[in-house]
């Protein structure tokens, strides 16, 4: 078993258990014999992991899975490769996640996400919208005067908007 050390940006070291490739093996080798983890090179020079089944010499290995994530970029090798075999795996039952489901949970992420945006520029605007916060402006005896003659033309009926 080994440790990595990871520093996040304010400073504080996390120690946590690292996930080797051997490990991840013996997982995928408990669950199905056949099933092996295979470093893969992508276009832009990125290692990606995939679990493939070998049946034998003398049939090409059938792909399973890759470890990525919807947007194609590889993700850190975890146990959660093993889950995710374990869902894909025909003789056993595995919980698939609905599409519809994962449709639905999107929308509703993406509206409560609206929500609260809408809310956080609510409460940046509040105090202004409630008159509690004004915006502090000099008013000298010019802003005043002018005050005055319109207030005076209003009252005598000569200002028309």
């Amino acid at each position: 078993m080994s440790f990595e050390v990871h520093e996040t940006a304010s400073g504080l070291a996390a120690v946590t258990r690292a996930t080797d490739a051997r490990s991840v093996q013996a997982a995928l080798r408990a669950h199905d014999p056949e099933l092996r983890l295979v470093p893969q090179a992508d276009p832009s020079g990125r290692f990606r992991w995939e679990v493939r089944r070998y049946m034998g010499e003398n049939h090409p290995a059938v792909y399973v899975c890759a470890w990525m994530d919807e947007y194609g970029n590889p993700l850190e090798l975890s146990h959660q490769l093993v889950d995710r075999v374990k869902q894909l795996d025909r003789n056993t039952v595995g919980a698939m996640p609905d599409p519809d489901e994962l449709n639905a949970r999107m929308l509703e992420d993406r509206r409560r996400d609206q929500e609260r945006d809408w809310q956080a520029i609510v409460d940046d605007h509040k105090d202004r919208v409630d008159d509690r916060k004004r915006v502090p402006l000099f008013r000298g005896r010019s802003l005043y005067a002018a005050r005055n003659r319109v207030r005076a033309a209003i009252k005598t009926r000569e200002w028309k908007p």
